[in-house]
């Protein structure tokens, strides 16, 4: 009973796969940010994942960026798992976690950032390019938040 439960659960969330591709572009809004926070954020502490959520939240509200949640989440080159999309098996769990996540986030005072990149990660991760040209101004366990020079 409790397996049937889950699977049913899994199959109202939309955001689990079995076999099928999921076309990123169906999803609303709420679950592609709670997506984009599961595939960003999958081992990190709750106030990093609120911090990454708020990063496409502020991007919304920047006139330098497309001002919807599927618009940001799904521009070319800004989140890695987008990229090269292929369905990826998400727990239940993770989908709770996201979805506390994002709730915070909306009642949280943001912070100012518009980018972040992963700087720590089970198989190391190396300091993007564009990333050089920033100024960090916080740092989390997995992930580097910082502000372009020029304002950016």
């Amino acid at each position: 009973m409790k397996a049937l439960l889950i699977l049913l659960l899994v199959t109202f969330s939309g955001l689990f796969v079995t076999n099928a591709q999921v076309d990123l572009h169906e999803l609303t809004d709420y679950k592609l940010l709670v997506k984009n926070c599961v595939m960003e954020t999958s081992i990190t502490p709750m106030d990093e994942k609120v911090a990454v959520i708020i990063v496409v939240l502020n991007r919304v509200d920047s006139a330098k960026y497309p001002n919807t949640i599927k618009g940001v989440v799904l521009q070319r080159k800004q989140f890695s798992w987008t990229n090269n999309y292929t369905d990826t098996l998400i727990t239940y769990a993770q989908v709770q976690e996201c979805e506390k996540a994002v709730s915070r986030a909306y009642r949280s005072k943001r912070h100012p950032y518009l980018h972040y990149y992963a700087s720590r990660g089970p198989n190391g991760i190396q300091t993007p390019k564009w990333a050089f040209h920033a100024v960090k101004s916080a740092d989390f366990k997995y992930h580097t938040f910082v502000k372009l020079k020029g304002g950016i």
